[in-house]
């Protein structure tokens, strides 16, 4: 016994890779400087004729992506008096194949087969990364050689970990990528609604980007591979690729749907032309599915990322000199982008070296990046809704414009004949005066209260003009059958023009608010009657009116029986530009009517079909502030 243990101490020391397992061992090590590698170019030999090759200590642990298969060893003693369990794990997800041949005092032991061109089923551990544990037996000695094969670079990094610290680690991945697609998944739901209640295509762009973000570093995590174990590991293995130069398509496309470049402009011009050659190169690998070698281009075109994404941070510079709306958080979000690209980037094709916590960095700076680029759209979002209000604002006072113009039309007409009463009554008493002074007395009598009767339908015309585009600063009572009434004169002759019946049923009632907003909101919506009434009414044409309190709102209704309500989208008749006018209309009428009632006398409006037209109800609160 004494001769097998002094012979295992001798080989331990007589090899540089060999760990020697102590009790007071830590947690976890890497065996990077235990490590011996060898480069089989032929990628044909057998685990015999390994055996016999010079391996080399060499401190790198990345390669680049080869045809070579890439073999490493080292020797794990186990110099305590119990049988202890390891847990070994390769630092990088996703090498396609890997074949670990494990010796036990000089004799074969067994074999393990890892990657992620295995079947994660068949596996005593279904981790992302490559795993296997043993369990060492006291005061033996241990060989393990292991051959890595992959169309990407290929990591010799292994690590050693008990149960307890293998089991934390897992936790804790397992943790910080729910959180990651937690974050994302918010983040594309947010501004999804944003999408659709705007329409801007950058948001879409977005949502794209983000997803294939995040789906790229599940599936070069090993998430993926851990999740989706019934999935074709070709079709899976092969996403890699795809969905990485696909997020790279949607990278460029977003600042090109962001911040609008005009078209006969370089930038937009450069940025159209990078969009083209990572749409090919997408292309290119979608036939690796069939023809798997094309992977191995991999090391020449991430070279295409090293010019797309610093042309990130040109746009940047561009879109701030220009003043664009978000360039600032763009900015920052592409710098984060670019340093963790780079790196990322460097450490794929094989010129960085790896480590095992690089897997943290990843989430944490795509997370940041995405996190900037919301901030820019809502930015965006604000400089949108800002714009919209000006546009609002704008139309609306074109549509007071044009009320005011049609009233005055209206009152001019209803004033031609108290106008001419009172010049043919003035005329009458300057002949009288002139040739028959004897009568003068009477005739002034009889024509004085025909005079003041003109007078007066004159001042109460000029009365409710005033009245309607008055617009007070505070609230105040007014009662709401005068104000209908003092509406019906201002537009009395267009009604009877047009043989229009106007039925009421109006109720005494006051109401404390601002009359203005009112009156302009009733005035639409008769206006809007009338016109429904002249084109789709020949004979019997009538506009209802009704005034009720029920509970604590009084509900305005005016309902025509016009027809022609067949084509009318409910759902848009309060949008914005939208008209059933055609030609027309505005379409600012019954938007400016909601946004009146809604926001000026916080009520509500609502339309709907009847069997004979079109009804449209308003629906004012009582408050306390009423006075009856």
């Amino acid at each position: 016994m004494r001769i097998i243990l002094f012979l295992l101490f001798f080989i331990s020391f007589s090899f540089s890779n060999t760990f020697i397992l102590e009790k007071n061992n830590i947690p976890q090590i890497s065996l990077e400087t235990f490590s011996d590698t060898y480069i089989d170019k032929n990628h044909n030999k057998t685990i015999d004729e390994i055996k016999n090759e010079p391996f080399k200590n060499i401190s790198k642990t990345n390669f680049k992506a080869t045809k070579s298969h890439i073999w490493s060893r080292f020797s794990i003693l186990n110099n305590t008096l119990d049988t202890k369990e390891i847990f070994f794990k390769n630092s990088k997800a996703g090498v396609d194949i890997i074949d670990v041949y494990i010796f036990k005092n000089g004799n074969f032991y067994k074999k393990i087969e890892l990657g992620d061109m295995r079947d994660i089923k068949n596996r005593e551990l279904k981790t992302k990364k490559s795993t296997f544990y043993l369990n060492l037996e006291k005061q033996t000695l241990y060989d393990f050689y292991i051959m890595h094969k992959s169309y990407s670079s290929i990591s010799t990094l292994w690590t050693l970990q008990n149960r307890v610290t293998f089991e934390k680690f897992e936790n804790i991945e397992s943790t910080v990528w729910g959180i990651f697609i937690g974050i994302i998944f918010t983040l594309c739901f947010y501004n999804l609604v944003l999408f659709f209640s705007i329409k801007e295509f950058a948001f879409l762009n977005y949502i794209f980007m983000s997803l294939s973000f995040a789906t790229y570093q599940l599936c070069v995590n090993g998430v993926a591979y851990q999740i989706f174990e019934n999935v074709n590991l070709q079709y899976l293995n092969n996403l890699n690729w795809i969905i990485g130069f696909l997020t790279q398509v949607f990278t460029i496309l977003f600042p090109i749907l962001f911040f609008k470049p005009k078209k006969e402009t370089f930038i937009f011009k450069y940025f159209i032309s990078i969009l083209i050659i990572d749409i090919c190169t997408v292309i290119l690998y979608s036939f690796s599915f069939t023809n798997p070698e094309i992977r191995y281009f991999t090391k020449y075109t991430d070279f295409i990322t090293f010019i797309s994404i610093p042309s990130l941070l040109l746009i940047s510079i561009w879109a701030i000199k220009n003043k664009r709306s978000g360039a600032m958080y763009y900015l920052f979000g592409q710098v984060f982008y670019l340093l963790l690209v780079v790196y990322v980037v460097m450490v794929t094709i094989g010129y960085f070296e790896s480590f095992e916590y690089i897997w943290v960095i990843v989430p944490i700076g795509i997370i940041l990046d995405v996190i900037f680029l919301s901030l820019a759209l809502f930015s965006r979002l604000k400089e949108i809704e800002q714009r919209k209000n000006e546009t609002e604002q704008l139309l609306i006072s074109q549509a007071r414009f044009t009320t005011i113009g049609q009233n005055i039309a209206n009152i001019t007409h209803q004033w031609k004949t108290p106008i001419a009463q009172l010049g043919s009554q003035i005329f009458l008493l300057e002949a009288i005066y002139e040739l028959d002074k004897n009568n003068f007395d009477k005739t002034i009598k009889e024509t004085l209260p025909k005079m003041k009767y003109s007078i007066t339908f004159l001042n109460h015309t000029i009365d409710d003009i005033y009245n309607f585009y008055s617009n007070p600063s505070s609230k105040e009572n007014f009662n709401i059958e005068e104000e209908i009434e003092s509406l019906l004169r201002m537009i009395k002759d267009e009604i009877k023009s047009n043989s229009i019946s106007i039925i009421k049923a109006v109720e005494p009632l006051s109401y404390y608010g601002y009359k203005g907003s009112f009156l302009n909101a009733l005035m639409i919506v008769l206006e809007n009657a009338i016109y429904q009434l002249k084109n789709f009414k020949t004979s019997n044409r009538e506009i209802f009116i009704s005034v009720k309190k029920n509970k604590n709102t009084i509900v305005i209704k005016i309902e025509d029986n016009g027809g022609g309500t067949k084509n009318i989208d409910i759902e848009k008749l309060f949008d914005l530009n939208f008209s059933s006018k055609k030609e027309e209309g505005s379409g600012v009428g019954l938007a400016l009517a909601k946004k009146l009632i809604t926001k000026r006398l916080e009520g509500e409006i609502k339309a709907e079909k009847t069997k004979e037209g079109l009804a449209f109800m308003f629906i004012l609160p009582l408050k306390e502030e009423i006075i009856n």
